[in-house]
């Protein structure tokens, strides 16, 4: 009898340390994916936008990271958990890429050999290489945060499937 019970306590603990495993599995498999994800949809696009050598273009850019921002839920929040202020605000970096929006419009109307056109692309890309959009930490702590809860679940399940495993002849015997 003491000898069953040891041995499914021991089949339970594998079980335990199994289920922490694919827990741990699946919540990486997500963070990564997704932190792929938010850097081509977002981040990609903003660097590509700060290389164009053209107005038109950089704003076609602009245009469609903001349109991605808002289908990966980029509208309200913060991009750091402890630091909320107008540096990793989300709406303020909206804001700075409408004001950047707004400049390409009237650079489009200079002539491409001035020195005004050249000194304003350089100005606007400067500003795009300062623009730290934050993607991952917005997406990681107001988006998957369930990744984390899952993740410490997965480590006490381990913990546990470990500990029973070990210990079932002096636990339950």
């Amino acid at each position: 009898m003491k000898r069953n019970r040891v041995k499914r306590n021991r089949v339970l603990g594998w079980c335990l340390i199994a289920v922490g495993l694919l827990m741990i599995i699946v919540s990486l498999t997500s963070c990564v994916g997704n932190s792929i994800g938010v850097s081509r949809d977002i981040d990609a696009l903003k660097n590509r936008a700060q290389v164009s050598n053209s107005p038109s273009k950089m704003a076609e850019l602009l245009e469609q990271m903001l349109v991605n921002m808002e289908e990966r839920g980029f509208e309200t929040g913060y991009g750091s958990l402890l630091v909320k202020s107008e540096w990793t605000s989300i709406i303020a970096i909206k804001e700075n890429i409408n004001q950047v929006l707004g400049r390409l419009e009237v650079v489009k109307t200079m002539p491409r050999e001035s020195d005004a056109w050249q000194q304003a692309m350089d100005d606007i890309r400067g500003s795009l290489r300062e623009l730290n959009l934050h993607s991952y930490g917005q997406w990681q702590w107001n988006r998957g945060g369930w990744l984390w809860g899952l993740g410490a679940l997965a480590g006490f399940l381990l913990i546990g499937g470990v500990a029973i495993y070990k210990f079932a002849d002096e636990l339950f015997g």
